[in-house]
């Protein structure tokens, strides 16, 4: 095997366990976290709804083709967590008005980490109320310990 060949085989294999995981889950794959937010998987192209404005894209493991008026990527490897000046710069980036929508690959830990810090930031509640309302609009979601402490830090990083 040539050495691309071998860069190849993870992305293959990810890419393919991604679109069975897709086409074989039952949790939709959007939910509303408030009216400007939703929360959920990769999507394809058409699955984009159109009244998406933004989407926030926290996969590392895909390039994405985007399909919405704006655009910001935040690369996080599955189950990490990002870095604190890069996550800064993400959610400043999100617009306050129109329709966001963020995503990882699947949605449950990355995209929860996320949308738990902008609640945080734009709405001023704690790490468990942010992560509690999360977990509320997206059932599936899946955070881990590492994650919860980054949001927990992160809340406590907040001034005022």
């Amino acid at each position: 095997m040539t050495a691309s060949a071998n860069s190849w085989s993870p992305f293959a294999l990810t890419w393919a366990t991604w679109h069975l995981v897709r086409v074989t889950t039952r949790e939709p794959r959007i939910h509303s976290l408030t009216p400007g937010i939703r929360l959920g998987r990769r999507l394809l192209a058409r699955e984009l709804p159109t009244d998406v404005d933004h989407v926030v894209d926290l996969t590392a493991e895909f390039r994405e083709v985007v399909h919405a008026r704006s655009y910001t990527s935040l690369p996080i490897l599955d189950g990490g967590i990002p870095d604190p000046h890069e996550l800064r710069s993400a959610i400043d980036a999100v617009p306050r008005d129109g329709v966001t929508f963020i995503h990882c690959a699947q949605g449950p830990g990355r995209t929860a980490l996320f949308a738990a810090c902008l609640l945080i930031d734009r709405e001023g509640v704690d790490a468990d109320t942010a992560l509690g309302r999360v977990l509320a609009a997206r059932p599936g979601a899946r955070v881990r310990a590492s994650q919860r402490s980054f949001v927990s830090g992160f809340a406590a990083q907040r001034p005022g």
